[in-house]
């Protein structure tokens, strides 16, 4: 039986990158995977088409947390200032 439990997951490996280099400095151990897709999303209506997850050991949810608050830094140049559309762009420092 794996203790392990998604954290997180991705639209591509490419934006999975930062934080899987954070795991490893931090010793973290995780499992990166692509999701399977059983169902066609249109049949099943719809939602985000994420393709990649990662998983860690539910025991370090919380150190994994703390680390990548500490380095996210936000970058308020680029937030789109439409309301209706409002994201946060985060980076990895």
């Amino acid at each position: 039986m794996s203790h392990y439990a998604t954290y997180e997951k991705f639209f591509s490996s490419e934006q999975a990158e930062p934080i899987l280099e954070i795991l490893n400095a931090h010793e973290i151990p995780y499992e990166f995977a692509a999701l399977n897709k059983p169902v066609d999303p249109l049949l099943s209506g719809g939602g985000p088409a994420y393709e990649y997850e990662v998983k860690i050991p539910a025991k370090q949810f919380e150190m994994a947390n703390r680390i990548l608050r500490e380095k996210i830094q936000i970058n308020l140049n680029e937030i789109d200032q439409n309301p209706a559309q409002r994201q946060q762009v985060l980076y990895l420092r």
